[in-house]
């Protein structure tokens, strides 16, 4: 009778514990983009962006957050935000951090994050020119979020940054690229 009362104890706390993961990546698709900006919404001029130039592709514009309101995420120092657009529609931010972006600046985020949206999964740069990467990822059912922390070895400083990405969009833009 003891082992079916401490199995049964034992399934209900996991299930609690699933569920609760579960409910924080929730969080991420309600929040629905980062601060201000929310996914599917056109650039607003009014809230300090500007084109940048080198990254305009048909149907695709990157934009880059000029305000000041926005230079801290969880005590790290934010270098920049840029937005981009997808047929005039939000389809991506990424903060990037100032570098350089030490583990001691990683961890609070990355800790900040965990006690918002769950822990996340593992996730590592599978680009050349970053060595020692490390980072998790949030996989929501309209939101992915990925953070990131690198040793970029054409500089040799420890940067970061933060995606947050809309999936629908993101499909729809590769589908037009092929």
């Amino acid at each position: 009778m003891k082992k079916i009362i401490f199995f049964t104890y034992t399934l209900i706390l996991f299930g609690l514990s699933i569920q609760s993961i579960g409910q924080s990546v929730e969080k991420l698709d309600e929040k629905f983009g980062f601060k201000s900006f929310k996914f599917g919404s056109p650039p607003n001029k009014e809230k300090s962006i500007i084109v940048n130039s080198w990254e305009k592709k048909q149907n695709i514009e990157t934009y880059q957050y000029t305000g000041n309101d926005m230079d801290q995420l969880y005590g790290a120092e934010i270098e920049a935000i840029l937005l981009e657009y997808f047929n005039n529609k939000l389809i991506s931010i990424m903060v990037v951090f100032k570098s350089p972006f030490l583990e001691s600046d990683y961890k609070p985020v990355l800790f900040s994050l965990q006690q918002l949206f769950g822990n996340g999964g593992n996730c590592i740069s599978e680009n050349p020119e970053f060595s020692n990467s490390s980072g998790r990822k949030w996989i929501g059912e309209k939101v992915e979020m990925e953070l990131l922390n690198f040793l970029d070895k054409k500089n040799s400083n420890w940067s970061g940054y933060l995606a947050v990405t809309n999936k629908s969009l993101q499909r729809q833009r590769l589908n037009d690229e092929f």
